[in-house]
């Protein structure tokens, strides 16, 4: 059976007479172990991918209690005043659902401040006059 041949360059650069069937080696990317670094990034970046996204659970809130305890909460209203021990949180259907019994409650008034954009002394009237 007759054969096309043809010149290849081997490992050691030197041309060799090949048959055109044969598959041989493939022309790498130039840089060694490139394909195990390009698979570390693959999964170094599915992993930050996974830790990054897990803060953006932190706005979720929860649909045991009403909003509106979560409100008293963050404004130290109703049962949630500064120094409160033992709060019982009632769940939406009356019904005790847990207690904040671990510490007194914080007083946050410290933290209520309007800052930046969302200061009223920052807004701006269209049109002029």
């Amino acid at each position: 059976m007759n054969r096309i041949y043809s010149l290849r360059m081997n490992d050691r650069k030197e041309l060799v007479a090949v048959a055109e069937t044969a598959g041989g080696r493939k022309k790498s990317s130039g840089i060694p172990g490139a394909g195990m670094l390009s698979r570390l990034l693959l999964a170094s970046g599915a992993v930050a991918g996974v830790l990054f996204s897990y803060p953006s659970l932190a706005s979720v809130v929860g649909n045991t209690l009403p909003w509106q305890t979560y409100r008293d909460f963050a404004e130290n209203k109703g049962a949630f005043h500064a120094g409160a021990t033992n709060i019982p949180l009632y769940g939406r259907n009356g019904a005790v659902s847990g207690r904040l019994d671990k510490a007194p409650m914080m007083d946050f008034r410290v933290v209520d401040q309007i800052l930046g954009v969302a200061n009223t002394d920052f807004s701006a009237v269209c049109g002029g006059g």
